[in-house]
């Protein structure tokens, strides 16, 4: 366990790599390990962040949020100075379990549209019902 306590301001823990880094550096992670079914150790998720960019000035940082998916670490979500990049095909859910989920989009090969010249769709249920959204490369 690790415990940080300070009675006089708020308590901080810091991961600092001490180097001159350049662009898309790792600076620290905390990996959250268990045991999987053969008593193997196994990192199941664990949050790492990022020099995006190290220019005097105009620094950009990233956190990145990765789990396991089938036993595979994966990146699930990052989150820099553009906001938040959800990779891959995930489910946004808002309001509990299914009340309200967003879909990333599918590419046309796999879906039905209603036009030829769809890139893809967005499918959001709301309370079970679905509803697609098409996507146009404009």
């Amino acid at each position: 366990d690790i415990d940080i306590q300070d009675t006089n301001a708020e308590a901080v823990a810091i991961l600092h790599r001490n180097e001159t880094g350049s662009n898309g550096n790792d600076l620290g992670k905390l990996k959250f390990k268990g045991q999987n079914s053969a008593d193997e150790e196994t990192n199941f998720a664990q949050i790492g962040g990022k020099q995006k960019t190290i220019t005097n000035g105009s620094e950009d940082g990233e956190i990145e949020f990765n789990v396991q998916n089938g036993g595979t670490l994966q990146t699930s979500m990052r989150l820099d100075e553009d906001g938040i990049d959800i990779p891959g095909s995930r489910t946004i859910k808002f309001g509990g379990a299914d009340a309200f989920r967003i879909m990333t989009t599918q590419n046309s090969s796999s879906v039905a549209t209603s036009s030829t010249n769809s890139d893809g769709r967005i499918k959001i249920e709301i309370d079970g019902d679905e509803y697609y959204i098409p996507i146009f490369n404009v």
